[in-house]
């Protein structure tokens, strides 16, 4: 459904970052491949982000950003309080938009017990960014 929407965001060059959730996938259906993913993508068009994350992930404690728990990543990848992703500066994008598909799709796989918790904090992570970061708009869809 998020693909016709990002191909939209696409030709009207508006940036994005887009996570696909698919049960079948095993990098895909893997929710703690969602927040590096979406680091990911802003750093293509944030320098001063870019700059940034990269001291970050070159740390010791970088080192385990795909490995530690949502809540450890997001503190690791945006800041206590994200602001690691919002800093003043002129190279800030006006919009950035996040497109996370099919979310019921992305499971913890290092406890399957824990998907539905994981999952609530996710978007509670991903819900404070929104608040925090004024330029980042969020889309999700799922059939749950």
């Amino acid at each position: 459904m998020l693909n016709s929407v990002a191909e939209n965001l696409e030709s009207a060059e508006i940036p994005f970052t887009y996570f696909p959730c698919k049960r079948d996938d095993p990098e895909l259906s893997n929710m703690h491949r969602m927040l590096p993913t979406i680091a990911y993508g802003i750093t293509e068009y944030y320098p001063d982000y870019r700059a940034i994350l990269s001291d970050v992930i070159s740390k010791p404690a970088g080192h385990s950003i795909l490995t530690g728990d949502v809540e450890k990543q997001s503190k690791l990848l945006f800041g206590e309080s994200y602001e690691l992703i919002s800093p003043s500066g002129s190279s800030r994008p006006t919009v950035h938009v996040i497109l996370i598909d099919a979310l019921d799709e992305c499971r913890n796989h290092h406890d399957e017990g824990k998907t539905t918790v994981e999952r609530r904090v996710l978007l509670r992570i991903l819900l404070d960014l929104a608040k925090s970061v004024p330029w980042i708009k969020i889309l999700i869809a799922s059939r749950r």
